[in-house]
């Protein structure tokens, strides 16, 4: 976890807010206060610190230059420093992990399940680990630019499992948390009734894939979360917004719900003492906060569809039925199904929203590994296109 502070600067006319890194220590801390000059109006403001000293070596304010610091004696009375400020635990998030479903796998080619998918992947995960870290050396050597996805194609006896994440820094470039993508034999998307609790999990599944292969997504939903009297039933609504968060690139994805999901939201936040109105004011909201709160999620008063899309260049998967996005173990119906451009835009989209578009194609570049059970096949940059049909 990471502590810091974010500190308004002391112009009341300036917007700018100062992330400042607490420095502590196990036993014993010095106290005093630092100084900076806002690099947008040039106000100067003073901070509060644990070690000054130690803030004045390694401190790092990218919209701020630090110009003085002072660390109190003993005895020292403390100035009497009033600002705006507000504390943030930040949590390491892992990524998005993939693990087997057991039962009720979604992906299953004959008698071989998402088990022993996994058990595959074990199999060549050094050799992955060795495709990737031969692209980063030369990342390192200066000879190539970080992607932003990496997709890995692993050649398996008689079938190709495709494996991906998004990789945003350095630390990312490793064989953790890759999740699967696709199977190139696969042909059952899962069809039928299946507890609350499974399809979330198949949601998951559909969201990855389409974050990391698809052009757009579409999300239609009337509601994310229950709120029933009964705290039996009581679902963490918070905690489901941050699923689709972490599962989606808001910038390709088309979002409905109904308005009162939207309240449920912020009145969800408000309950746990971090009000969504200063999440606003700290800028600490979520990419999917964000977009509900400059109104980028379309809202409608009363629909009861229920279907979440991933567009392609040529086709659109469409995962729909009854299912909200919540949990449980009562039982929806759903159905995956496969519509040419036009025809999801006509069938599905106009009626709901009028404006819809598609957005324009972009092929952008990804590393690609490509493995089979000896040696390492590829380890460069390509287009996206060009691995989607190498993974076909």
């Amino acid at each position: 976890m990471k502590k810091y502070e974010l500190v308004k600067c002391s112009n009341p006319n300036c917007n700018e807010q100062f992330r400042i890194s607490v420095i502590e220590f196990p036993f014993v801390n010095d106290y005093g206060w630092i100084e900076l000059e806002c690099n947008r109006c040039g106000a100067k403001t003073k901070v509060e610190v644990k070690n000054p000293t130690e803030h004045s070596r390694c401190g790092f304010y990218p919209n701020a230059t630090l110009i003085n610091y002072h660390e109190y004696d003993e005895d020292e009375p403390h100035l009497d420093i009033d600002n705006e400020c507000v504390s943030v635990v930040e949590e390491k998030k892992d990524g998005v992990k993939w693990n087997p479903l057991v039962e009720e796998p979604f992906w299953k080619v004959g008698q071989h399940d998402e088990v022993k998918f996994k058990s595959d992947f074990e199999k060549s995960k050094k050799l992955i680990e060795q495709g990737i870290s031969l692209f980063f050396n030369a990342y390192l050597a200066g000879q190539r630019d970080l992607p932003e996805k990496i997709i890995v194609v692993q050649h398996v006896s008689r079938y190709k499992l495709t494996w991906a994440k998004t990789a945003k820094k350095e630390r990312d470039y490793n064989v953790d948390n890759l999740y699967l993508i696709n199977h190139n034999k696969y042909k059952e998307w899962p069809d039928g009734v299946y507890n609350r609790d499974t399809i979330l999990k198949y949601l998951e599944r559909c969201l990855m894939r389409w974050k990391l292969l698809s052009k757009q997504v579409v999300i239609v939903t009337p509601f994310i979360g229950f709120q029933y009297e009964n705290l039996k039933y009581k679902e963490n609504v918070l905690g489901l917004w941050e699923f689709l968060n972490d599962r989606l690139d808001m910038k390709k994805t088309n979002f409905v719900t109904r308005s009162g999901t939207k309240t449920l939201l912020k009145k969800s936040q408000n309950d746990i003492d971090i009000p969504f109105d200063e999440l606003k004011k700290w800028e600490l909201m979520s990419e999917l906060q964000k977009n509900v709160e400059e109104k980028k999620i379309k809202t409608k008063g009363t629909f009861h569809a229920k279907f979440y899309a991933g567009i392609f260049e040529n086709h659109v998967e469409m995962l729909s039925g009854s299912y909200n996005v919540h949990t449980g173990r009562g039982l929806e119906q759903i159905t995956m199904s496969r519509y040419p451009l036009e025809a999801f835009k006509e069938k599905y989209m106009d009626k709901l929203v009028p404006d819809f578009s598609y957005l324009d194609s972009t092929d952008e570049d990804v590393l690609f590994v490509e493995v089979n059970s000896k040696e390492v096949l590829y380890s460069d940059t390509r287009k996206l296109s060009d691995v989607i049909k190498i993974m076909n």
